[in-house]
């Protein structure tokens, strides 16, 4: 006897399987911007902090010295503005009488031209020195975890080409993961995204616990890495819990469609 079996065709999902790593949505250091005495932490290492939320705080007293200086020497400048003006208005009808000479009247309005620029640069001298305040204060840019200090309070900060690095902060929620595919795959990816939403399936060792995180292909790099043939290709997914951290090795599986008839 001869078993015989129908041919026939069908279509054969399309997914493959790749190793990844997570990676932060966003990651950012921490710098002191100016230099002074690293007075205050006001976070513990490894806990979560909000935007906006003061971290550090590098003494202050120098630069609210600055500020003072900064806002005499706009008041004094807008009375030296006051008077010449004054001057400038009392001789202006002066001239047409000859009481005095064209001459005079016009360095009476270069006086008072001078003195509107020097308020100006004093005005802008202030402005700076309260941007040299609020760096004093070191605040998170956005909502994240923070990692271990790498300054102790107490330490000279900062300083001229030396923005000391005091801590990192990373956005867990969101997380991504970025992958390499061969780069003969590179026309099936770009078929699909970012027309289309390309689902994937993300398993984190120790994380997902064996069911894996749903997520979407969010980049398809624009160039190929000669030296392995391969590009980069990017995916994100949710990570309420925090759980999953930047620089973990992952599997996920990419869901490009169907292979049609096969």
């Amino acid at each position: 006897p001869v078993t015989v079996v129908a041919a026939e065709t069908q279509d054969i999902p399309n997914r493959r399987r790749y190793p990844g790593t997570t990676q932060a949505v966003m990651q950012v250091d921490l710098v002191a911007r100016i230099e002074g005495f690293l007075e205050q932490r006001l976070f513990d290492e490894g806990s979560m902090v909000t935007k906006d939320e003061v971290l550090f705080v590098i003494e202050q007293p120098p630069y609210e010295a600055d500020l003072l200086e900064s806002d005499g020497a706009v008041l004094e400048a807008e009375a030296n503005l006051r008077l010449t003006r004054a001057d400038y208005e009392r001789n202006a009808p002066l001239v047409e009488s000859g009481a005095i000479s064209r001459q005079e009247f016009d360095g009476l309005a270069a006086d008072l031209a001078t003195a509107r620029g020097r308020l100006e640069s004093a005005r802008a001298a202030r402005i700076d020195s309260e941007i040299q305040l609020g760096y004093t204060e070191v605040r998170a840019p956005f909502a994240g975890r923070i990692g271990q200090r790498l300054v102790d309070v107490g330490n000279v900060v900062g300083g001229v080409g030396d923005p000391s690095t005091l801590a990192t902060i990373v956005q867990l929620d969101p997380m991504r993961v970025v992958f390499e595919p061969s780069g003969e795959e590179a026309s099936q990816f770009l078929s699909l995204w970012p027309s289309t939403t390309v689902k994937v399936s993300i398993s984190v060792p120790g994380v997902t616990d064996g069911t894996p995180i749903e997520g979407e292909l969010d980049l398809v790099d624009n160039s190929a890495n000669s030296a392995t043939s391969t590009f980069l290709a990017r995916a994100s997914f949710p990570n309420p819990d925090g759980r999953a951290l930047p620089g973990l090795v992952t599997e996920l599986i990419v869901d490009l469609g169907d292979l049609k008839d096969c």
